[in-house]
C-alpha cells in the first residue's frame, strides 16, 4: 500500500479537511453577514446569541445528564447585571462581559446545590421553581431591570472604537461566539468532559472510583451558567435595550428543544437545531406557525427514534464521506466512535 493510501494518512488527511472546513464557515460567517441590510445582521447576531445560550444547555443535558427548565432566566438575570451596571457606571457594555459570565456562573452554581438533593422529574421542577422564583422577585425590581420603558446601556465602544451599528458591532459577537465554541470543544476534550461523561453514563461506577459525583454535578451547572451569563451579556452588548419581556419563560423550552434535537456530541448540532428552530422563523416570519409545530415533534421524533439528534446524523455522514474518500486510496480502516462522540 503506498504511503498516500494508509490509515495513518487517511485520518489526519480527513481532519484537515474538517478543520478546513470548519475555518471557511467560520470566516464566511464573519463576512458575509455585514455585506447585508442592517436588519439582516442584527438577526444574525441574535442567532449568535442564541447559539451560545444554546451550548450551556447543551453541556448540561447530554454531556452531564442533568436538566435546566431555568436557563432563560440564567441568560436574563445576568443580562440585567451587566445593562444595569453598564448605565449606572456610564461604561461600555462590552467590558462588562465577565461581570455576566460571573453571574450566570453564580446563579448556575446556586441552582446545581438545590438540584443536588433531587432525581428525574424533581429537577426540573427545581429548575422550573428557580426561574419563576428569580423571575417573578428580580425582574420586577426597578434597580435591576430598570423604568417600564427598560434599561438602556450606553453605546458600546473598546479601545477608542465605537460600534454605532450593527455591522460595525458584529464582529465583537463574531468573537464572542467562536471564544464560546472554543471553550466547549476544550471541555468537551478535557478531563473535565470525560468525567462528565462517565457521571453521566455509569455514576455508580463513577461513585465506586473516588469521582465526586456532587462536584461534577454542580460544575455542570456553573459551566452552563457561564456559558448563559455569556449570552446574557452579549444580549446586553447587542440589543442595548432590555425588557424583563426580553426573556420569556416560554424561551426555556424553546433551548430545551434545541439540544435535545442536537442530540449527544458536540456543537454542530445545537448550531443547525438553532437556525431551524430559531433562525429561520426570525428571518422568515411568515414560517414562524410551522416551525412552532415542528420543534415538538423533532422533540417526539428524537426521543423515540433517532435519540443521536443531529449529532449522530453527522457522525454518519461524515464517516460515509470519508470511507468515499478513502475508496481511492486503498481500504479503508472502520471507524470506531471514541466515548466523546458517544454522547
Amino acid at each position: 500500500m503506498s504511503a498516500a493510501g494508509s490509515p495513518a494518512r487517511r485520518v489526519p488527511r480527513g481532519r484537515a479537511l474538517e478543520a478546513l472546513a470548519l475555518a471557511a464557515g467560520a470566516v464566511a460567517l464573519l463576512l458575509v453577514p455585514p455585506q447585508l441590510s442592517e436588519s439582516v445582521t442584527f438577526n444574525v447576531g441574535l442567532l449568535l446569541v442564541f447559539a451560545v445560550a444554546a451550548m450551556g444547555l447543551h453541556l448540561l443535558v447530554n454531556w452531564a445528564g442533568e436538566l435546566s427548565l431555568a436557563h432563560s432566566t440564567f441568560v436574563g438575570f445576568p443580562a440585567f447585571c451587566v445593562a444595569a451596571l453598564s448605565a449606572k457606571w456610564n461604561a461600555s457594555p462590552i467590558l462588562l462581559v465577565p461581570v455576566g459570565i460571573a453571574v450566570g456562573a453564580g446563579i448556575g452554581g446556586i441552582v446545581g446545590l438545590a438540584a443536588l438533593r433531587a432525581r428525574g422529574v424533581q429537577v426540573a421542577l427545581v429548575t422550573l421553581a428557580a426561574g419563576v422564583a428569580i423571575n417573578e422577585y428580580f425582574f420586577n425590581r426597578e434597580w435591576l431591570v430598570g423604568p417600564p420603558g427598560g434599561t438602556s446601556v450606553p453605546t458600546p465602544t473598546l479601545f477608542g472604537l465605537t460600534f454605532d451599528s450593527s455591522k460595525s458591532l458584529y464582529v465583537v459577537v463574531w468573537v464572542l461566539f467562536l471564544l464560546a465554541v472554543a471553550l466547549m470543544w476544550a471541555v468537551h476534550r478535557s478531563k473535565v468532559g470525560r468525567g462528565l461523561l462517565w457521571v453521566k453514563t455509569h455514576p455508580d461506577a463513577a461513585a465506586a472510583a473516588g469521582v465526586p459525583i456532587a462536584g461534577y454535578r454542580m460544575m455542570a451547572y456553573g459551566i452552563a451558567g457561564a456559558m448563559a451569563g455569556l449570552a446574557g451579556a452579549m444580549t446586553t452588548v447587542w440589543v442595548q435595550q432590555l425588557t424583563p419581556a426580553s426573556f420569556p419563560q416560554s424561551t426555556s423550552f424553546t433551548y430545551l428543544l434545541v439540544v435535545v434535537l442536537a442530540g449527544p456530541g458536540m456543537v454542530g448540532g445545537v448550531l443547525l437545531a438553532s437556525v431551524s428552530l430559531f433562525g429561520v422563523p426570525l428571518f422568515i416570519t411568515s414560517s414562524a406557525a410551522f416551525f412552532s409545530y415542528l420543534g415538538p415533534v423533532s422533540l417526539i421524533l428524537t426521543l423515540t427514534t433517532y435519540k443521536a439528534g443531529l449529532n449522530g446524523f453527522g457522525r454518519q455522514l461524515r464517516d460515509g464521506l470519508r470511507e468515499r474518500f478513502s475508496r481511492g486510496h486503498g481500504p479503508a480502516t472502520p471507524a470506531i466512535p471514541s466515548a466523546q462522540e458517544s454522547r
